[in-house]
């Protein structure tokens, strides 16, 4: 709101079906609180959504082709963010080891392992934790993209999105995810759910 004030909201851990049972809700109800008494989200530059998830669930190539996604992708990523200014999407989710990929591409092949991939970046250590995808944190990865929303259909978008990216890491090898084109990732988006095609018709892709 228009305040110096100030606040996060932290959830517990769950899974996407707890969220869908119980937590949807639970949220559902806070964000229509903060409405009524004037709070702000994604109208201020500096409020944003951030999703974790449990290190033990992400296997190690899904976790370098994730990295690899969001580094090589900045535009599209910022697209999707819905910041409202790119300088404020680079404060919050800058560059990770995006060099390290560059400097990876001579070598990449369709036959190259994402855990190669994966060595080769954690050599070259991490910026900070105010990247698009944190890695700073031991037992966690984070997902600082997107800026924050009191929309409940968005923040389901933006769920989404999260879980759509993985499994699109997942799904590709190293090497088309390197390659991958901004028609395809807008596809497997649209196609996830209808929470995250309205997403993507507000942030226009």
């Amino acid at each position: 709101r228009e305040s110096p004030e100030s606040f996060e909201i932290i959830t517990e851990p769950f899974t996407k079906n707890y969220y869908k049972a119980e937590m949807e809700n639970i949220i559902g109800r806070s964000v229509e609180t903060l409405r009524k008494y004037g709070w702000r989200s994604g109208t201020t530059n500096s409020c944003g959504l951030h999703f974790h998830v449990s290190r033990n669930t992400v296997p190690v190539d899904t976790l370098a082709k994730l990295l690899m996604l969001t580094e090589r992708r900045r535009e599209f990523m910022y697209q999707l963010s819905g910041r409202l200014r790119k300088d404020n999407f680079d404060q919050y989710a800058g560059t990770n080891s995006i060099n390290a990929i560059y400097r990876y591409r001579q070598a990449i092949s369709p036959d190259d392992k994402a855990e190669v991939l994966f060595d080769h970046i954690m050599q070259c250590g991490f910026r900070s934790r105010h990247t698009a995808l944190n890695l700073t944190n031991s037992n966690t990865i984070e997902l600082r993209i997107f800026k924050g929303t009191l929309d409940m259909d968005l923040f389901n978008g933006c769920f989404d999105a999260l879980n759509a990216l993985m499994e699109i890491a997942g799904r590709y090898t190293a090497y088309q995810i390197y390659n991958i084109k901004r028609n395809t990732l807008i596809s497997n988006l649209r196609g996830y759910s209808d929470n995250l095609k309205k997403l993507c018709d507000v942030r226009g892709l």
